[in-house]
């Protein structure tokens, strides 16, 4: 988890990567898009104008573009289950309740000003 201070990150936070592992195609019948399976469901942030008005620097934004975030969430839901095959599986949720969002190349004073 990363270092911060006043909101701010005072060193790079540590990323972890949630690309889903290969499967075997026997695993999956119906063909499924490729993006789609190359990350987990709920992991994809989606800012409608609302949003976007709160995070004016979004406005901006271009396809591809790197952006950092940072949230205050809370877990709302905690299950584990065991399987016959051995094993278990478990499941976090967390409702996301605060974010902030850095734009490479840019600091909040800039992206203030540009507002």
């Amino acid at each position: 988890m990363a270092n911060t201070m006043n909101g701010m990150w005072m060193n790079e936070p540590e990323m972890v990567d949630l690309k889903l592992p290969k499967r075997d195609t026997k695993e999956t019948p119906e063909p499924v898009e490729a993006e789609q399976e190359r990350w987990p469901y709920g992991l994809k942030l989606d800012f409608e104008s609302e949003e976007v008005n709160k995070f004016p620097e979004l406005k901006g934004a271009k396809i591809g573009q790197k952006i950092m975030v940072a949230g205050m969430g809370e877990v709302v839901s905690v299950r584990m289950r065991e399987e016959t095959r051995g094993g278990q599986k478990y499941n976090v949720e967390v409702q996301l309740k605060k974010i902030d969002l850095v734009m490479p190349g840019k600091d909040k004073e800039e992206e203030k000003k540009e507002e």
